[in-house]
C-alpha cells in the first residue's frame, strides 16, 4: 500500500513541480517588469492630474478618478501574467511525451 501511495506522490510531485516553477517564474517577471514600468506610468498621470488646481483635484478625488487609475492598472498586470503564464503553460505542455 505504502509502495503505491509512494508511486502516486512521485508522480503528482512530477507533475506539478514544472508547472509551479513556471507559475513562480511568471509570478517574479510581473513583479520585477511590469510593476515598475507601471508605476511609473501611474505617478506621471496622477502628477498631470495635480496640476489642475485645487477645485480640479478635489473633484478628482471625489470622483475616484486616482482609484481608477490603479485599478486599470492592476488588471492590465493581470492581463500580462495570466496571458504569459498561459504561454508558460502552452509551452510546457507541448514538449511533454506523455
Amino acid at each position: 500500500m505504502w509502495g503505491v501511495l509512494t508511486q502516486v506522490g512521485v508522480a503528482l510531485f512530477a507533475w506539478a513541480a514544472p508547472r509551479l516553477l513556471a507559475m513562480f517564474g511568471v509570478a517574479v517577471v510581473s513583479s520585477t517588469v511590469f510593476q515598475p514600468a507601471f508605476s511609473f506610468l501611474k505617478s506621471q498621470m496622477t502628477s498631470q492630474l495635480s496640476g489642475l488646481g485645487a477645485d480640479g483635484v478635489a473633484l478628482m478625488q471625489y470622483l475616484g478618478v486616482q482609484d481608477a487609475i490603479s485599478i486599470f492598472f492592476a488588471a492590465v498586470t493581470l492581463k500580462l501574467s495570466i496571458r504569459a503564464a498561459k504561454a508558460a503553460m502552452a509551452k510546457k505542455g507541448s514538449t511533454d511525451n506523455a
